[in-house]
């Protein structure tokens, strides 16, 4: 449904998704209500994230071209490479500040 009315009201499929959820919410029309299913909901809501980010990434590989990869190898290795880098150092400094300053 979010394919048919995505591109007639200019709105992505991430918006319409969310509003959804939003109106199916315990806040709204309360059909779906994960705070019953446990006490503890952030353990919850992170293994909830796990398996919608893999499904979402699965998806998405599925979609691509057969040989989407060897034609942009170049490419994805410039970006990639270097940004997980630098994330990691970014990642890692962080790391180091709450260890050396653990009331950060």
């Amino acid at each position: 449904m979010a394919k048919l009315l995505a591109p007639k009201f200019c709105i992505s499929e991430v918006v319409l998704g969310t509003a959804f959820g939003i109106l199916m919410g315990p806040h709204a029309a309360n059909i779906f209500d994960p705070r019953s299913w446990t006490t503890n909901v952030d353990t919850l809501t992170l293994e909830v994230m796990r398996v919608v980010l893999a499904t979402g990434l699965f998806a998405i590989g599925i979609e691509l071209p057969r040989n989407y990869l060897a034609r942009h190898a170049k490419g994805l290795l410039v970006m990639v490479v270097p940004t997980m880098a630098f994330g990691w150092l970014i990642c890692a400094r962080a790391c180091s500040a709450i260890v050396l300053f653990p009331g950060l």
